[in-house]
């Protein structure tokens, strides 16, 4: 699917989806499952990359993967520190391109979702430019995870795709 060069019929979509980046607007894509969201968004990202100072790109489908792998780039764009983090003390003062992830990232993946929001939110509020966090697929949440995401959204510009929700039916019984 990266090998997308074009998108037949949806060059209005992603030129509403780029206009609304640059305006610094939070951009959810929902739709049916399938239909091309993600191409949708990827195709507008492309477009707009450059002239983004701070892209952090999530593409995992649960809140904790991808709160883990934003503080992982968030580590190597130098926007929060290994001591913010939590890690080791030999990284302490390291840049972070130079924290051997690999090392660090189940202890990381081992911090509650509370833990890291108290280290993500402040490091995005002082960030020096307003980062840009790209979600591939912001599923179902639970409260919790909900109010984390506010958060985000109150110091980042979120885009993101999201599939549609099945309307609940109700079955009455018959007579």
């Amino acid at each position: 699917m990266d090998d997308i060069v074009g998108l037949i019929g949806r060059d209005n979509l992603v030129a509403d989806v780029v206009a609304e980046i640059k305006k610094g607007k939070h951009v959810i894509l929902i739709g049916s499952v399938g239909i091309g969201k993600s191409a949708v968004l990827r195709a507008a990202l492309d477009q707009v990359q450059s002239n983004i100072a701070l892209l952090i790109k999530l593409r995992d489908h649960q809140a904790k993967g991808q709160f883990v792998e934003m503080a992982r780039q968030m580590l190597d764009l130098d926007l929060v520190t290994a001591q913010e983090l939590d890690l080791p003390a030999k990284f302490h003062g390291l840049p972070g391109t130079q924290v051997d992830w690999k090392e660090v990232k189940s202890q990381v993946n081992r911090m509650s979702m509370r833990d890291l929001t108290h280290a993500i939110i402040p490091a995005l509020a002082r960030a020096p430019d307003k980062p840009v966090i790209a979600v591939d697929d912001l599923t179902s949440l639970t409260p919790t995870q909900m109010a984390f995401w506010l958060a985000i959204f109150d110091h980042a510009q979120v885009v993101a795709v999201r599939p549609r929700k099945k309307p609940v039916s109700a079955s009455c019984g018959g007579k």
